[in-house]
This record gives structure tokens, sequence and C-alpha cells, in this order.
């Protein structure tokens, strides 16, 4: 999938979630990651969704290097966010 139908499937959630990272391989996404709240997610290839909280003092605190020092056996599998691409 391109980024593009990563963002507009993010966006179909209607969730207020903002995107922090998108990992590209060979033009095609990898991995997204993304916040909502508390709420830490991260979406594979397919659209797959997978989050942990992150208890921080404030959602100021949430940074897309929050990702990057969190590792991926944290987030589990969380099927209430798994993207539909049209």
């Amino acid at each position: 999938m391109k980024t593009k139908d990563f963002e507009n499937a993010i966006d179909a959630l209607k969730c207020n979630i903002t995107i922090d990272e998108i990992k590209i391989l060979k033009g095609n996404v990898r991995c997204c990651f993304a916040h909502k709240g508390r709420t830490l997610l991260m979406w594979d290839e397919v659209g797959k969704a997978f989050s942990t909280n992150m208890y921080a003092e404030k959602e100021d605190d949430i940074t897309p290097d929050t990702h990057t020092n969190l590792p991926l056996e944290c987030y589990g599998r969380d099927s209430v966010f798994d993207l539909k691409f049209e």
C-alpha cells in the first residue's frame, strides 16, 4: 500500500489519530506509527492494528520518538483500529 492509502484509511476511522511516522520500503508502507491520546498505535503493511498504552504525565510527552524507544513486543493486537482500504 502507498502512503496516501494509509492516510485515507486512518482518516476514515474518524478517531482523531495523529500519524507519527510511516516507514517505507521500496515505495510501499512497511509500518505506520501513530497515537490517539495516550494510546500508541502501529499498523503493519496490510493495515492490521496493534496498540499499547503510554503512561505519560501529559499527552504532549508523546512524540514520534516515543515509538522508537518502545520495543515492538509492547504492542498487542487491536482489531478495533484495523484499516479498511478502498
